[in-house]
């Protein structure tokens, strides 16, 4: 079943109770933990990683300071300031039984992570931000409740975007449109009605995109005519393609040269079982992707072949939550946990060496190569990531926001925003 996102903040993460009974390890050694704050953490997996991570970003940020005993009175002083706000004297007794005191502490970690981030790599700054038109957003359904932005792609000049948009709680159908420049529109299907519950994944609609110069494939499926005249619920393949100057076209099959481009599209397996390659059996399905590839020579100059470097994936766990991690082939296969969350977390997107995703922080830019992750400026918790791609020397984000575009007033609504992002990595290049 398709989980359908919801653009609301966060802050309920931090009203969860700790996954399972998994043993905590926190950044010190639970067997001395003397405070009640300590004791507490000790006791909360979830806490405890999160105890770790800013521990992590703490002594990154020490060793790069100039100021290294300012930075570590300023770390003292937020521990007191933890204790005596979260705890306020309480006795363990009295604050286990109190969920404000775990909601406190969680608080309070995530405003110190987002300090100690944005000291170690400083946030992304957005260029040339867009804000899409109460108007456009009206017309494609976002204003609308029970409609919700599932999926987006940039073309090649990062000048249009894909937008598809799911409307069925909302008593419509499923449609992609194209938006350019933030202020275009043209349809780029027909209203697909419902969605194929057989054909879908848990991160994924059933429609697949694709860009070949200024004009978008979309893969995706419709009820046959049987099933539209009430004899049976039959979905059966589509295919369009669209343009901005000729709107949408169904046609019998795509080109041979474009099915083999899609098939080798960026995240792609191309042949590769991804359960074999991972072979993690919490692994949600349909969310595997293969990344981080680099061009090899081939048997002749004039021939490169693309070495799959990297592989991303969500991990099921307890409680509908989810672990992004990252499986690096040039490592001897080893794993890394990059990000926790709910299924806001089946937003992701990807570069070849870039992954953007939502989190408690915003929208967060991790760099697969240097294991850096940065914060896109701007962005809230609740936003949803929606497309990510490199067109002339920028990367290039759009995402759904309950927040105004560049922080402005506004009513309260979905807004579809859509920026350069700078300083990311060198596009096109190799790490």
């Amino acid at each position: 079943m398709f989980l359908r996102p919801v653009v609301t903040p966060l802050l309920c993460i931090a009203l969860l109770a700790a996954c399972g009974k998994a043993p905590a390890h926190p950044s010190f050694d639970c067997k001395a933990a003397r405070s009640v704050a300590e004791q507490l953490i000790c006791a909360d997996p979830e806490v405890a990683r999160m105890d770790v991570q800013a521990a992590q970003l703490y002594a990154q940020a020490r060793s790069r300071s100039k100021d290294a005993e300012g930075l570590r009175a300023q770390q003292l002083k937020w521990l007191r300031e933890r204790d005596r706000g979260c705890i306020a004297g309480a006795s363990l007794a009295q604050t286990e039984q109190d969920e404000k005191v775990r909601a406190c502490l969680v608080l309070s970690y995530h405003g110190r992570i987002l300090e100690l981030r944005d000291l170690v790599a400083p946030p992304l700054l957005p260029a040339n931000l867009v804000a899409v038109p109460g108007k456009v957003l009206a017309r494609i359904g976002l204003t609308t409740k029970g409609c919700s932005a599932v999926q987006g792609l940039w073309n090649d000049s990062g000048d249009t975007l894909a937008l598809e948009i799911d409307c069925e709680q909302a008593g419509w159908g499923r449609r992609v449109w194209l938006i350019r420049g933030g202020t275009e529109l043209m349809p780029a299907t027909p209203d697909l009605g419902a969605g194929d519950p057989h054909g879908e994944r848990v991160f994924a609609s059933g429609t697949d995109l694709y860009w070949d110069g200024n004009t978008l494939y979309i893969f995706t499926s419709m009820q046959g005519k049987e099933a539209q005249q009430g004899a049976g619920a039959a979905w059966e393949p589509r295919i369009f393609t669209a343009s901005m100057a000729n709107g949408p076209t169904q046609i019998v099959a795509a080109p041979e040269r474009i099915r083999m481009f899609f098939g080798m599209r960026l995240g792609s397996f191309m042949g590769d079982d991804p359960e074999k390659l991972i072979a993690d059996p919490d692994m949600a399905t349909g969310s595997a992707w293969l990344l981080g590839r680099r061009a090899v020579a081939g048997k002749s100059a004039a021939q490169t072949v693309l070495q799959s470097t990297r592989a991303l994936w969500l991990r099921a766990l307890p409680d509908d939550r989810y672990a992004l991690r990252v499986k690096n082939f040039e490592k001897g296969g080893a794993i890394t946990e990059i990000a926790r969350g709910g299924p806001e977390l089946g937003h992701v997107r990807f570069g070849n060496w870039t992954v953007v995703y939502p989190s408690h922080y915003g929208l967060l830019v991790h760099d697969l190569e240097t294991g850096t992750t940065r914060r896109v400026a701007g962005t809230h918790p609740g936003d949803i990531s929606l497309a990510w791609a490199h067109s002339d020397a920028l990367y290039r984000l759009a995402w759904i926001s309950i927040h105004p575009c560049g922080g402005a007033k506004g009513a309260e609504g979905a807004y579809l925003c859509m920026a350069g992002i700078n300083g990311v990595r060198p596009v096109g290049g190799t790490p």
